[in-house]
């Protein structure tokens, strides 16, 4: 990880971009831009296949205002509750990357997003928060991929 918290470790956002560059989605969700490093690894996938555009979702005003300073192409940077984003999202999500809040919202979100994807499905943070995995294998099902990164990675393919 960059900063050494809770972070984005550095193979997972490697891997964002791959998943991108092999599925090349047309819609891309990120649920908690946090400090924008899986923003900038989605991104790069995107522009790399000339198509496709990310909406990334973070309920922290000054961050999501200071990420939007950067003007990336293909991003829309939104201020808003990943939940309450997620429930109005319209249908067809190519690839979500789910990595906000606690256990029970980031679930909430999961679910939420679950019925909306229509290729891959990604929850972070399942080894810092134990609980989640196994919550989120008994709301979507077994992943086709349990990663052992740092703090845990699941990813679906719906």
């Amino acid at each position: 990880m960059y900063d050494g918290t809770q972070a984005t470790e550095g193979e997972v956002l490697h891997l964002l971009t791959a998943l991108v560059l092999v599925h090349k989605p047309e819609v891309v969700v990120e649920t908690g831009t946090f400090n924008g490093h899986g923003t900038q690894a989605i991104q790069a996938g995107l522009k790399s296949n000339d198509k496709g555009h990310l909406w990334t979702v973070e309920n922290n005003a000054f961050m999501t205002r200071q990420y939007a300073e950067m003007e990336l192409d293909r991003v829309t940077f939104v201020d808003a509750d990943s939940l309450e984003w997620a429930e109005e999202a319209k249908p067809w999500i190519d690839l979500a990357f789910v990595d906000c809040g606690e256990p029970e919202h980031r679930l909430t979100v999961l679910r939420t997003l679950a019925l909306k994807t229509r290729g891959i499905l990604a929850l972070h943070d399942t080894s810092f928060y134990p609980e989640l995995e196994e919550m989120a294998i008994g709301a979507i099902g077994p992943p086709a991929l349990s990663l052992p990164v740092v703090n845990g990675l699941l990813i679906w393919k719906v």
